[in-house]
């Protein structure tokens, strides 16, 4: 986890945590104000509840720290760049393509050449200014540290000055603290450490494991033997109830929140219960007489000269696990009042009291966290689905014996919306240093696309592999869809998981499902007796295995290392590698793009082929950068097969550890978010509409491709053909149509990818449909 990650996940915490929480101090202090007749006890009980709804783990409320160091950081790259077999002839309306960076043929040409001529990006240290969440985590910590700091050095301060004064073993001041003892019950006063401070000061009691009470030479001169006694029941009680170990924590939680008034409020309110809970305590022991006791309480405000302690500064966090007759911020009038109208039968802390406080308690502190904070969100039921018909669910998955590949019947998958369709899971299959190929006969009448997906348990992470461009589109045929997930050395799954993705709403046919395993150097079948599991009975394990690849007529990429959207790549990577599907001609390559994208090329090594099927090009990396690096382009196709033919094209999009989101967000492919005409739409008017659009939900790079797919294309305007709305997300395209056609399109294909982001990132390739009303 980085810094940044780390920044954003603890200040969405403390944002969701410090909301909760201020629902619930509201709602205690509601409770607490109904219940101002109550015992003290359950008052006090109420505020202590804010602390430890303060300090319960994330998960009782908000959303809780991530976790991703609980995935593995091993290398699984899935296929990717590979593109329709349709996608053949290019259409070029605009191409704008950056200079290439390629090698001439030969097998050791440098690129050196190139790349001084094209890239202008220099290796240079920079500064990025920090994100807002680490910004704010940043200012979070220093106020943690600060506060925490004055909480330390204020307790040193008052236990260093304890120390240096005089210790009272013998004469009235110990008399009245052994009386005191035997008045609320306590054994004997032995234990208890008794300190004369010649500063006038409020008595007060400090230390969790062995009692210390400081009280003034004033006090003791001038208070009577029974206000004595008082004042010394008074601490004492404190001492029975731990109340300095709750001192501290009040201190931790108002350490953690310090920017949070509601908490330092609800703290304040505790300590004046607190004082409320002593007094009640003393009175119903009979220490002393409630008027006495009222008085003493007074006199020892006016001997300290209204100061909880003479031995540090009046602040709360320096008088942490201190507790006296009198604190600040205390409501000393409303105490007056209590302790004046004192009656032994009233305000009971009983059991009826411990039960509402234990249903509070039961109620809202999860309840903060969970049913208040889904309220709070706007969570409102819009659907109850009882799922006693499948029909309700918008999903249907049953046999079809009439359309199928072979066996008896094929599983027909329909659905109003797009889904995630699970067909299998495999416990432990035997694959391990080699490629896993997932692969589906697949037939669509749909709206959008379906494709394959793998996921993988592997060494406690999951990981997945899907490449949306290796899919049916709209209206298809059967066809053969193929994913690959790469395991190294030592790498076993313990579970793979094959899903079938489905764009939109329409049916999807799927049939002979096989999952097979090939070395990773190489494309050939598993031998036999290296066949896996089943997926399910029938479909595989009486198969042979019939295709090793997909039958495209260029070569296509693979894997490459880093993998293509990896956003965490390591500095230290000396070199990019690309893998392709079958053997290629070593004598050239075109490593295509430029700029200050363009990783920085290391001229004390050659870019070279290592074996048949895989390029590697030496680079130097900075941390926190997004790097580009195209595979061949229109003008440079060196990176092709044994038998010529070029490569598709595909671009490595990458980012490097500690890239800020923004940069991170870079290696994000555009996404189509509305096609106009629908992809198919059935109806169009043919006279109205003159222009057909496409939208990305980001900004593009003003390229297009628009490529045929083996249906018949629009006829485009021969000026003005395409125009880019202002926030470069939309393209429209002047067009002629035709009544009762059935126009196909491709966007983007496998030679033609100019549909790229603002940072060069190529939109995945989509078969456009759409047919005009006939007349």
């Amino acid at each position: 986890m980085n810094v940044a990650t780390f920044s954003e996940s603890l200040v969405r915490w403390l944002v969701a945590s410090s909301w909760q929480l201020a629902l619930f101090i509201a709602v205690v202090a509601i409770a607490a104000m109904l219940l101002k007749n109550a015992a003290p006890r359950l008052r006090h009980g109420l505020w202590l509840l804010v602390l430890v709804k303060a300090l319960l783990p994330p998960t009782l409320g908000g959303p809780s720290l991530p976790a991703p160091w609980a995935a593995g950081n091993w290398a699984v790259a899935p296929v990717t760049s590979r593109l329709p077999d349709t996608a053949r002839e290019l259409v070029t309306l605009s191409a704008e393509e950056t200079p290439p960076v390629e090698s001439p043929a030969g097998p050791t040409a440098s690129l050196l050449a190139k790349t001084e001529a094209t890239s202008t990006a220099d290796v240079r240290n920079t500064w990025e200014r920090p994100s807002l969440f680490t910004m704010l985590a940043a200012g979070w910590l220093i106020g943690v540290v600060v506060v925490a700091t004055a909480l330390v050095a204020g307790y040193a301060r008052v236990r260093r000055a304890i120390s240096k004064l005089e210790s009272i073993d013998e004469g009235p001041a110990r008399v009245a603290l052994e009386r005191a003892a035997i008045a609320i019950g306590l054994p004997d006063a032995d234990g208890v450490d008794l300190r004369l401070s010649e500063t006038p000061a409020a008595t007060f009691l400090i230390g969790v494991r062995r009692p210390t009470i400081v009280i003034s030479r004033a006090t003791i001169d001038e208070l009577a033997p029974d206000e004595l006694v008082g004042v010394f029941a008074h601490e004492l009680v404190h001492w029975r109830r731990r109340d300095t170990l709750v001192g501290w924590l009040q201190a931790v939680v108002v350490t953690l929140y310090w920017f949070h008034p509601l908490v330092w409020w609800a703290s304040t309110r505790l300590r004046d219960e607190r004082e409320r809970c002593c007094d009640d305590e003393v009175l119903r022991r009979s220490a002393v007489a409630p008027d006495r006791y009222g008085e003493a309480i007074v006199r020892s405000l006016t001997l300290g000269h209204g100061r909880p302690s003479g031995l540090s500064a009046p602040m709360p966090l320096a008088a942490a696990g201190m507790v006296g007759v009198f604190e600040r911020g205390s409501a000393l009038q409303q105490r007056m009042e209590d302790i004046m109208a004192f009656q032994p039968t009233r305000g009971r802390f009983g059991w009826p009291s411990l039960a509402l406080l234990a249903a509070f308690a039961a109620v809202f502190v999860p309840l903060a966290g969970a049913s208040i904070a889904a309220k709070s969100q706007g969570e409102v039921e819009l659907v109850q689905l009882s799922l006693d018909d499948t029909s309700e669910s918008g999903l249907k998955v049953e046999p079809d014996a009439e359309i199928k590949v072979e066996g008896k019947a094929s599983t027909r998958v329909t659905t109003k919306w797009a889904t995630t369709v699970c067909l299998a899971e495999i416990e432990k299959p035997d694959v391990e240093d080699a490629q896993l190929i997932y692969s589906a006969m697949v037939r669509s009448d749909l709206d959008q696309s379906a494709s394959l997906e793998m996921w993988a348990h592997v060494d406690g992470g999951v990981y997945f592999s899907r490449n949306p461009n290796v899919a049916v589109f709209g209206k298809s045929d059967w066809k053969r869809l193929e994913i690959p997930f790469f395991f190294k050395a030592g790498q076993r799954p313990d579970k793979v998981t094959l899903n079938l993705i489905i764009g939109g709403p329409g049916t999807v046919w799927v049939d002979d499902i096989r999952l097979t395993k090939r070395p990773l150097n190489g494309v050939g079948s598993a031998a036999a007796g290296e066949k896996l599991s089943p997926v399910k009975k029938g479909v595989i394990a009486d198969k042979a295995e019939k295709e090793a690849t997909a039958d495209l007529p260029y070569p296509s990429v693979i894997k490459t290392v880093p993998e293509i959207g990896a956003t965490d790549v390591s500095p230290s990577l000396d070199e990019i590698r690309v893998t392709f599907d079958r053997d290629m001609n070593p004598g050239g390559m075109s490593w295509t793009g430029g700029g200050e994208n363009f990783p920085t090329y290391d001229e004390s090594r050659k870019a070279r082929w290592i074996n048949a099927r895989t390029c590697v090009l030496p680079v130097l990396l900075e941390k926190g950068k997004f790097y580009r690096v195209g595979i061949n382009a229109k003008s440079a196709q060196n990176f092709n097969s044994a038998d010529g033919t070029p490569a598709a094209h595909a671009v490595i999009a990458f980012a490097t550890e500690r890239a800020k989101r923004s940069v991170a967000n870079k290696v994000k492919a555009p996404e189509i978010v509305e096609l106009s005409p629908p992809n198919g739409a059935t109806i169009v008017p043919s006279i109205d509409q003159k222009e057909i659009s496409v939208t990305f939900n980001t900004k593009m790079g003003q390229g297009t491709s628009i490529v045929k797919t083996g249906g018949k294309m629009p006829d485009f305007a021969k000026e003005d053909a395409v125009r880019w709305s202002k926030d470069g997300r939309t393209c429209t395209m002047t067009v002629t149509l035709k009544p009762g056609t059935k126009y196909e399109l491709g966007i983007n294909g496998s030679h033609a990818i100019n549909f790229q982001s603002d940072d060069g990132v190529p939109a995945p390739a989509t078969v456009w449909s759409f047919t005009t009303k006939s007349k």
